[in-house]
């Protein structure tokens, strides 16, 4: 009774948790009717292939992966990252560069002192603004211009 006691035990520590699962441990494709069962770098391959009017896979090209040959989309879409591109290094060539003037921080000391319910207030630090935060951009910004 002992010995087959211990060979029950020994076998449930050598299977582990495997011993309580009740699902089969292939995990492949469960459910191939939602769509197919391929690896990684095949549904990647054919995410580049396009369809003919046939509906079946053309392989794409080697030279250019990825990408389909120059249709109309891709020359609107090559035209309009040049725009955005030309746009943006205007502005980052432009010599009027509007800066931000910092507000003046003022701190002050507060020595300690009593309050009225008789607690003691230790020494301590306030900061606050002085000033706002002003915009330098040349002399064309005028006070008040933007109300």
């Amino acid at each position: 009774m002992k010995r087959g006691l211990y060979l029950f035990a020994f076998a449930v520590l050598l299977c582990g948790c495997s011993i309580l699962n009740p699902y089969k441990s292939e995990f492949t494709c469960p459910q191939k009717e939602n769509g197919k069962c391929v690896g990684v770098e095949t549904a990647y391959d054919e995410s580049l292939q396009k369809k003919n009017k046939d509906g079946n896979l053309e392989p794409a090209t080697k030279n250019s992966p990825g990408k389909s040959s120059t249709g109309p989309a891709q020359k609107v879409n090559l035209l309009y990252q040049e725009e955005v591109y030309r746009k943006l290094t205007g502005l980052l060539r432009d010599p009027v560069t509007p800066l931000v003037a910092p507000p003046r921080i003022m701190r002050v000391l507060l020595l300690p002192y009593k309050g009225e319910g008789g607690e003691l207030f230790m020494p301590r630090y306030v900061y606050f603004m002085a000033d706002d935060p002003r915009w330098i951009m040349g002399g064309y910004l005028k006070e008040g211009a933007a109300d």
